[in-house]
């Protein structure tokens, strides 16, 4: 982020970049999560691997660890943001998405999205485990609507609730006509046509817990933008170019401030990643 504000490489801030600072915006945990949270997290424990890493056990929902504290600290908030609070199910049935390389040609793709948590559930009226869902955690399904020459592919992939399974991952490629299970031990190969990769998905934190290491940088305190609201248009308009940083429109002014920081690292891909805890 310094990087782009000092404007030394082709990807920069714009110059008329704005950053309008407002009161602190709090939005509530919902009631059953919290709840879940302060029924459960007195059991849960941190267990040491053979391997060397960690694992938790006695996990039943909510926030595992509440006001985390040493020892393992940062691995405790990191696992926080691993079982933090999404809905029971999400469905986004045309999400967009655009990348911009170097010379300024603009790829757009739209998506069918459908995210479902299968166990340790919240929500009123939904049961802890949903029927049929055996071992199985979270759910992930993106299928491809646009452009034409890429409809139809589609991906899963299945958590379970035991951190340290690996994930599965099946694909299904229109011009085999079939679905195939393919290999999650390639975390850091990036998503053809993007950086992206199998980490950065499940809204931002993808990976397995057991197999991550963590250390505590201190508190930090954040600006993020809340309740935005990305215009209707058509990716570029609307967007502040080349990097697509969002103008003042987009939000009320408002900021939230998230001051645990931790910084977690990949054994196998050895990269770091710095995530904040609410």
């Amino acid at each position: 982020m310094q990087s782009l504000f000092e404007g030394k490489y082709h990807w920069k801030m714009p110059s008329d970049v704005q950053i309008n600072v407002g009161p602190t915006v709090v939005h509530p945990l919902p009631k059953n999560y919290v709840a879940a949270t302060e029924k459960f997290s007195p059991q849960v424990r941190i267990a040491n691997l053979p391997d060397g890493g960690l694992t938790v056990e006695n996990y039943q929902g909510g926030m595992p660890f509440s006001g985390p504290a040493e020892p393992q600290r940062a691995w405790k908030i990191m696992t926080d943001v691993w079982y933090r609070y999404l809905p029971h199910i999400f469905v986004d049935t045309y999400g967009t998405g655009c990348m911009q390389n170097a010379y300024g040609s603009v790829n757009c793709t739209a998506d069918e999205i459908v995210a479902k948590q299968l166990s340790f559930n919240t929500d009123p009226g939904i049961p802890a485990t949903i029927s049929g869902a055996g071992d199985k955690y979270y759910t992930e399904w993106i299928m491809t609507l646009e452009p034409e020459n890429e409809r139809y592919s589609a991906s899963l992939v299945i958590s379970y609730d035991d951190p340290g399974k690996s994930q599965d991952v099946y694909v299904f490629i229109p011009a085999l006509r079939r679905s195939q299970r393919v290999s999650t031990a390639a975390r850091c190969t990036p998503y053809p046509g993007t950086d992206a990769t199998s980490d950065d998905y499940r809204f931002g934190l993808n990976a397995n817990i057991t197999e991550m290491r963590a250390a505590d940088l201190g508190d930090r305190k954040i600006l993020g933008m809340i309740d935005a609201a990305p215009p209707p248009t058509r990716f570029p308009d609307g967007y502040d170019m080349p990097l697509g940083w969002p103008k003042p429109a987009w939000g009320s002014g408002s900021c939230a401030t998230f001051i645990r920081s931790t910084c977690a690292k990949f054994p196998r891909s050895r990269r770091d990643i710095a995530m904040a805890g609410a």
